[in-house]
């Protein structure tokens, strides 16, 4: 494995917005949503996020996990260097075919972030929009693979 400078390491950590089906189907299924939290869990991805988003995971999140495992949830979607957080105005885009699920939209414009990462079909059906790319969590998986040369 060759050594990467920090400007390299700098470039290989990205901003992205994860689309709740992510975190539901890390939660229930494992697989390559797992893979996407743990990448993220690890500092090799940066979230991008907003009060409503977080809202909607831990809302989705305590679904899911027993009740004494939620302030672990908790912690991570408000960790300083885990995710960026946006707290500004956001423009409002209208671009899914699912209007609730425009909020990730203008939180991954708003955030730079280069990637929505999702399962859901209304997102994925956009393919791009303002630089931001969406793809399902094996796509994602595997460009970052390639492009982090591991």
């Amino acid at each position: 494995m060759t050594r990467r400078s920090r400007k390299q390491e700098r470039l290989l950590h990205w901003n992205i917005v994860l689309n709740t089906s992510v975190i539901v189907a890390s939660i229930g299924w494992g697989g390559y949503a797992d893979q996407m939290v743990n990448l993220w869990k690890a500092g090799r991805i940066q979230l991008v996020l907003n009060d409503e988003i977080v809202d909607e995971y831990l809302d989705v999140v305590a679904r899911w996990v027993p009740e004494e495992a939620l302030p672990d949830w908790q912690f991570w979607f408000s960790h300083p260097t885990k995710v960026t957080r946006i707290h500004s105005h956001l423009r409002k885009w209208n671009v899914s075919r699912d209007v609730t699920d425009n909020k990730f939209v203008d939180v991954a414009v708003a955030g730079d972030a280069k990637y929505i990462v999702t399962r859901d079909n209304d997102l994925l059906s956009i393919g791009e929009f303002r630089g931001v790319r969406f793809l399902g969590p094996k796509e994602f998986l595997t460009e970052h693979a390639e492009l982090s040369g591991g």
